[in-house]
């Protein structure tokens, strides 16, 4: 304890940090030397020693490798320089003597050659070639290549492509002509009895028409007969050997001469009937009439009735 550490007040010692009285210090007595027991040199190996290998406390910290420093050597000399002159600046090269070749080839002796030939066939047969197995990349390839091989090629697919779109064009060309064909000759099969009595008009100058009513059990007969500038179409029973004709012919007649014809023709025995502006004679299942210029005539054994004979010339 320091004086700064204490204050005397009234003789006593006090203590500045605590305010306690301090009691005078008494000197701490020094302890006696001893002597140290001296001991043997051969104790010192006595004890074991720490193992510094087998158990490290801890791994050395490596150490960067420094190179090592390189030193220029000089090249060592293989044989020692030779003396020149100097003024010798070329050297002839050593000239190399050619080996002689004889004029004739040496041979081998044949027994030698046959016993080489056995020795070589002998080797071969022990010890064959190996069979060299594919590896999956190869088995990959040779089935590419062999696949690329038997596939067509790009121009014979093009040429069976070409093959294939003209034959489906000439199937479609021919299916169309044939339909066009099959519905043409609808057509004219089902108007060639108009076609044929316009042929008719035509070569006879009379405005010959179809009468749009046909009796029941009758047909239309083609081709229609012209005779005597006049028109005649034929209908038929299908049913009996029966037909009448309906025939157009150019007139100038009214229905009064015509009325008169009828007269000598029926020796006065006829029916007259009048409708929608016409008149119609009959007589034994003939008749006539005369319209718009044309003396329309109905004859045969058909034994038409007047109602029948009334409903065709009111459908023309």
């Amino acid at each position: 304890m320091t004086k700064n550490d204490t204050t005397t007040v009234n003789g006593q010692l006090y203590d500045t940090q605590t305010g306690l009285p301090v009691a005078h210090a008494t000197a701490t007595p020094r302890p006696d030397r001893q002597a140290v027991p001296h001991k043997p040199a051969t104790s010192l190996h006595g004890g074991t020693q720490k193992s510094k290998t087998l158990r490290r406390a801890q791994p050395k910290k490596p150490q960067p490798e420094t190179l090592s420093p390189m030193v220029a050597r000089r090249p060592q000399r293989r044989s020692l320089d030779i003396a020149r002159h100097p003024h010798v600046k070329k050297v002839a090269p050593t000239p190399v003597k050619p080996s002689e070749v004889p004029d004739i080839a040496p041979r081998t002796h044949p027994h030698v050659e046959k016993a080489n030939q056995h020795v070589v066939s002998k080797k071969t047969a022990h010890h064959p070639a190996p069979h060299k197995t594919m590896t999956p990349k190869e088995v990959k390839d040779a089935e590419i290549a062999r696949a690329l091989v038997s596939a067509p090629g790009k121009k014979e697919k093009r040429a069976k492509k070409q093959r294939s779109a003209r034959h489906k064009k000439v199937t479609r060309l021919s299916a169309i002509g044939i339909s066009i064909a099959v519905i043409l000759g609808a057509l004219v099969w089902i108007n060639l009895p108009v076609l044929s009595v316009h042929f008719a008009a035509s070569q006879t100058g009379v405005s010959a028409t179809i009468p749009h009513y046909t009796p029941e059990g009758f047909r239309l007969q083609w081709p229609v007969e012209t005779h005597d500038n006049q028109v005649s179409i034929k209908y038929a029973s299908a049913d009996s050997n029966t037909s009448f004709t309906l025939g157009q012919s150019n007139s100038s007649w009214n229905s009064d001469a015509v009325r008169t014809m009828i007269e000598e023709d029926s020796q006065g025995r006829f029916l007259t009937s009048r409708d929608r502006g016409i008149t119609v004679y009959t007589y034994n299942g003939n008749a006539a009439w005369v319209n718009r210029g044309i003396l329309y005539t109905i004859e045969g054994d058909a034994q038409l009735s007047s109602d029948t004979i009334m409903r065709i010339a009111n459908s023309i």
